[in-house]
């Protein structure tokens, strides 16, 4: 989760750079940016729950 306009996109865009470079490298499946960390966290939690709820079936 990237958040803090000031710090990413001011002081730190050599690691905004790094951390494009991880999504399209495949080593991050999904990086959120600014509002998206609010928008897009629950759904992402939801996945979560899911695949621990599974994990726990399949033993």
């Amino acid at each position: 989760m990237v958040d803090a306009h000031y710090t990413w996109w001011d002081c730190g865009k050599s690691y905004l750079c790094r951390i494009v470079d991880m999504l399209h490298m495949g080593y991050v499946d999904e990086v959120l940016f600014g509002r998206e960390v609010v928008t897009e966290k629950p759904r992402i939690v939801k996945e979560w729950v899911a695949m621990a709820k599974a994990a726990g079936r399949s033993k």
